[in-house]
């Protein structure tokens, strides 16, 4: 074989492998995100389908001793259907601590997922201070193919939630605060003498 066919080989392959990779894109809007504890924190979960798609499940991992009481909302049906996502889809929490499910896809055997949009909103609680990882992954195969039923290789993007006790102030009204502090001092010292 020749090198300029091998060289054409490989080139094939990389193209059909990056094209492949990119079916499916799933993922917060945001990478990171701050807010104080014992409030709630909403994430947006987006997708993208570039290739016809059934759908499938995916997992979304996060930290129990840092959010808790997790709720998925579903877009409106309007905003999924143009997409070919049907309504009445699942979301449910693991048997395994710290892990929730969400299913979303099509019932219909004429059209498949197609499309990008706002999957729904992801809600938790803050329960104590740190930062907390929020992972995805396939559950149950991962998704399929609309037209070849072959599994599908899905582009996961977490996020990262920032809880803090309290939004810091900024160092400018840090120094504000002591220099005025410092003034009142001295002027009472004046005062004494």
């Amino acid at each position: 074989m020749k090198f300029k066919n091998i060289i054409q080989i490989l080139i094939f392959l990389s193209a059909g492998y990056l094209g492949s990779a990119q079916a499916i894109s799933v993922g917060f809007s945001q990478d990171t995100k701050q807010v104080n504890l014992g409030d709630s924190v909403s994430l947006e979960l987006i997708f993208d389908i570039d290739q016809e798609s059934f759908g499938g499940t995916f997992q979304v991992n996060y930290d129990m001793n840092i959010l808790d009481n997790p709720v998925f909302e579903f877009s409106s049906d309007a905003d999924l259907t143009g997409s070919g996502i049907q309504t009445g889809l699942s979301m449910f929490e693991s048997p395994m601590p710290g892990k929730l499910e969400v299913s979303f896809g099509t019932l219909s055997f004429s059209q498949g997922v197609l499309g990008a949009g706002v999957l729904g909103y992801l809600t938790f609680d803050t329960v104590s201070e740190g930062v907390a990882m929020l992972g995805l992954g396939d559950v149950l195969g991962g998704f399929t193919d609309f037209n070849s039923f072959s599994l599908q290789s899905v582009d996961y993007r977490g996020a990262e939630v920032a809880v803090v006790s309290s939004v810091p102030l900024p160092a400018s009204v840090w120094l504000l605060t002591s220099a005025f502090g410092l003034l009142l001092t001295r002027k009472k010292k004046n005062y004494s003498h």
